[in-house]
């Protein structure tokens, strides 16, 4: 409870390392678009390696863990499935906006990548959005069925 500022407190605190990486590839190596977009996927990968890092460390829900690693292997093999087949999905997800960012960025045309750029802010506003929603929705009855009042 009471979590859901992490990501944007770990993206706030990550915000200068994006200007220090434009500084670098655009201003310094001359990259122009590319640079942008190399840029780009460098900050979104720091903030992922931030964020494995505070929930190495600093675990804000230990009791969803899976304590022990003895239960069945049906369980184990259907749960390895599922996050498998989830996260390979979010991955390829992620993998191409950032082949295509940088692809974008090597065309040396402003308009391609500006394009570019307000399609993925479109795409974030509208599963932002989304989540909005379903995150206190998904709150609200797991507390209901904890309470046992569904």
């Amino acid at each position: 409870q009471n979590r859901f500022d992490i990501n944007a407190a770990i993206t706030v605190a990550g915000l200068p390392l994006h200007v220090i990486f434009c500084w670098i590839l655009v201003t310094n190596m001359d990259l122009k678009l590319t640079g942008i977009g190399l840029s780009k996927s460098f900050t979104v990968g720091i903030l992922v390696v931030m964020q494995y890092y505070y929930k190495k460390y600093h675990d804000p829900c230990r009791e969803a863990e899976i304590r022990s690693w003895s239960i069945d292997k049906n369980f184990l093999f259907r749960y390895m499935k599922d996050v498998f087949t989830q996260g390979s999905t979010y991955y390829f997800e992620w993998i191409s906006y950032e082949v295509l960012t940088v692809l974008i960025g090597a065309l040396d045309n402003p308009a391609y990548l500006a394009g570019h750029s307000i399609s993925l802010n479109i795409i974030v506003l509208v599963a932002n959005f989304m989540l909005g929603i379903i995150t206190p929705i998904s709150v609200f009855v797991g507390n209901a069925a904890g309470e046992g009042n569904l």
